[in-house]
């Protein structure tokens, strides 16, 4: 499903206009019709005031993760651990954890925009 279609999904499951979204995460009515008609693509502040919003991962709405609802992800049973080199983990907290994880969405995204 692409971002469009999932923007304009979640916006309708909200019974929301597009003037009260584009209001709501200080873009306009004409910005989220020309995401919902792919006329348009979401910045990185966009999409991620738009995660926020509807309380979903940036993921999500790019396509790359099908879980729609942070509380789905944080349910999942994985200890806190990230790689640090071969074979050397070090525990990092559930925040910590967190915030590398948003910390490399938005470093996703940049790399995406820079090879268009």
């Amino acid at each position: 499903m692409l971002i469009s279609e999932r923007i304009k999904k979640l916006r309708i499951q909200n019974n929301l206009t597009q003037l009260q979204l584009g209001d709501s995460i200080g873009v306009s009515k004409v910005s989220i019709s020309g995401y919902e008609s792919k006329k348009r693509i979401p910045d990185v502040n966009t999409l991620i005031r738009l995660a926020d919003y509807f309380e979903v991962s940036v993921d999500f709405l790019i396509g790359r993760e099908e879980r729609t609802y942070i509380k789905e992800l944080i349910k999942e049973d994985r200890p806190p651990y990230i790689f640090f080199g071969q074979d050397n983990l070090e525990e990092i907290t559930a925040d910590e954890a967190q915030r590398l994880k948003e910390e490399l969405e938005m470093y996703r995204l940049y790399q995406l925009k820079q090879k268009k």
